[in-house]
């Protein structure tokens, strides 16, 4: 893959402008918009749950969606997997051999965490329009990576970003585009260079995230991927 088409790039689900509370009435006496203040504090909550993820759970739940890729390509029931507390969201990767196979995430935290995971593996697996349906032998050196998303919180100075640590999600009358935090990385991207490769994504001039209708927002996405037990 070229820089231009780094392959953490995400297929993401439609995110309301209405979470983000636009007119004064739907703002908080906090300052914050009612919406996102809601969803930053349920975020949150699960955000702390899930950086306690024992290396046990965080197995089972990989090992649980390869179990439902394989239930659903031999049409059999999928089975319920591990328990997982409160709502949240995620992204979720397939690669093999190194190369991406497909990637779905969701902007929405009014679902519960294990139904997020299960659905965005079913979406990376047969619903990413970059690539065919995941056949049965492609189970087969696959690899799932889950990253859990952080509250999404706006972006105001490019300088406050963190390489490495911050993905990036831009909101332009034009398009919407995200990137994982790790494509920075990877590619070497310093913080315009990464705004500029987030509004290529949403469809935009590399300039957009300038234009004073664009709002950038930051999240981190902390992953576990079952190449780590391998």
């Amino acid at each position: 893959e070229s820089p231009g088409r780094p392959d953490s790039f995400i297929r993401v689900r439609a995110f309301p402008e209405a979470a983000f509370g636009d007119s004064p009435a739907d703002r908080s006496p906090f300052g914050l918009p009612r919406g996102l203040r809601t969803l930053a504090f349920k975020v949150i909550a699960m955000a702390l749950e899930n950086s306690e993820l024992s290396e046990e759970t965080r197995k089972s739940v990989l090992d649980w969606c390869f179990s439902v890729l394989k239930a659903k390509l031999e049409k059999k029931k999928v089975p319920e997997g591990p328990a997982l507390e409160g709502n949240g969201t995620v992204f979720v990767t397939l690669k093999r051999n190194g190369k991406l196979r497909g990637c779905i995430g969701n902007f929405s935290w009014d679902r519960p965490l294990k139904d997020m995971i299960r659905d965005m593996t079913v979406s990376a697996a047969f619903g990413d329009p970059r690539f065919p349906p995941l056949s049965l032998p492609e189970l087969e050196g696959l690899e799932i990576t889950i990253s859990v998303l952080s509250p999404l919180e706006p972006l105001n100075d490019l300088n406050d970003l963190v390489i490495g640590r911050d993905g990036l999600y831009i909101i332009h009358p034009g398009g919407r585009g995200v990137l994982l935090p790790v494509v920075a990385e990877e590619q070497g991207w310093d913080a315009r260079e990464f705004a500029e490769h987030t509004s290529i994504k949403a469809g935009l001039n590399p300039q957009a995230y300038k234009d004073k209708n664009a709002r950038l927002m930051v999240f981190t996405a902390p992953a576990f991927s079952s190449a780590d037990y391998e």
